[in-house]
């Protein structure tokens, strides 16, 4: 009888320490559940943060390469012209020079 009452004992305790430490594990999974579908939703909202940072950054960007281009276009019609003066004005300089050098 005596020893049925410490195995009794005995299970009790394992079963009270059991338990508890089971309960305990299932607590941390429902945790470890929700921590990682709140990681899940965190990463979506940075995504999508990020892409939209992006997406503002390239329109920024095709604006500037825009205006860098007209800029650089009408440098190049300026250029262009200012060649085209240098090309009549030296040309009138040598017509009058060979007109100089028949007389």
């Amino acid at each position: 009888m005596k020893k049925l009452i410490e195995t009794n004992k005995h299970r009790i305790f394992f079963y009270g320490a059991l338990v508890p430490l089971v309960a305990m594990l299932g607590l941390m999974y429902v945790e470890y559940e929700d921590s990682k579908q709140l990681t899940i939703d965190v990463q979506k909202t940075a995504n999508r943060s990020i892409e939209l940072l992006s997406r503002s950054s390239q329109n920024r960007i095709n604006d500037q390469a825009m205006r860098h281009m007209a800029i650089t276009h009408k440098l190049q019609c300026s250029h262009h012209q200012e060649m085209d003066e240098l090309v009549i004005h030296y040309s009138k300089i040598i017509d009058k020079r060979d007109k100089n050098d028949r007389k």
